[in-house]
């Protein structure tokens, strides 16, 4: 009997002090676990701001770095639009420049071919006049000495070899060479040289311009019997003829 009112006592006595002890078992896995719980909470919080700004931190890096790399490619490109621009511009300064030097120079071969042409045909025009002049002489003087018209004819043979040597037409200077010394002179005398002294004068003019055609000598003999046919013409009295 004592010995189940002993247990009954201390069944008394201990209960209130393990239901206090589970109490406060109890309060501090509530705190533990709410503080547990409040940490996963901040934590997680933390993560999702990390997670949430650590993108915004490396797009706004991202995109500043762009923007100072665009801001630097387009002072590049700028720079180097620039210094082509004024490659280009003096490139194209330089090449109308040899453009202009060499459309100068083409002017100025082509002017003076131009004028060598000019001068040429004009020389060559003047040349045909003088041949045709002294073509026209040449008959008249042959006309002429067959009228018997010597002094006449003597005219017309010095006027065409003149135009004949500017001509430099030596075939027809020839035959009219030919005709003066061997056929008309021997028909004159000195009273003609006498009432013609423009014959004489003429004949010297003659003999001038045969020597500046005279290469190799070809015309030496022919000036030599001109020169001797006249000075017989000067010691020749009418009636010698």
């Amino acid at each position: 009997m004592k010995a189940k009112e002993v247990a009954e006592q201390v069944n008394e006595t201990v209960t209130p002090q393990m239901s206090d002890a589970l109490q406060i078992l109890e309060k501090v896995n509530a705190f533990y676990s709410d503080a547990f719980n409040h940490l996963l909470y901040t934590m997680s919080g933390m993560i999702a701001l990390v997670g949430l700004v650590v993108p915004l931190i490396f797009t706004f890096y991202q995109n500043r770095k762009l923007k100072v790399e665009k801001e630097s490619l387009e002072r590049y490109v700028v720079g180097i639009k620039y210094e082509l621009k004024n490659s280009i511009q003096e490139k194209i300064k330089s090449e109308i420049e040899n453009e202009k030097e060499m459309l100068g120079a083409a002017l100025e071969q082509s002017k003076k071919e131009l004028d060598k042409a000019i001068e040429k045909n004009k020389k060559e025009i003047d040349e045909e006049i003088h041949i045709a002049k002294g073509s026209s002489l040449f008959l008249q003087g042959n006309n002429l000495y067959d009228k018997y018209e010597y002094n006449e004819a003597a005219e017309s043979y010095i006027y065409a070899i003149e135009h004949f040597i500017d001509g430099k037409d030596e075939s027809n200077l020839q035959r009219a060479l030919d005709n003066l010394t061997n056929r008309v002179f021997p028909e004159m005398d000195k009273s003609v040289l006498e009432d013609f002294p423009k014959i004489q004068s003429d004949i010297e003019g003659i003999v001038k311009g045969l020597n500046k055609l005279n290469e190799n000598r070809r015309y030496t003999d022919v000036i030599s019997d001109l020169e001797k046919t006249i000075n017989q013409v000067l010691k020749r009295t009418p009636k010698e003829k």
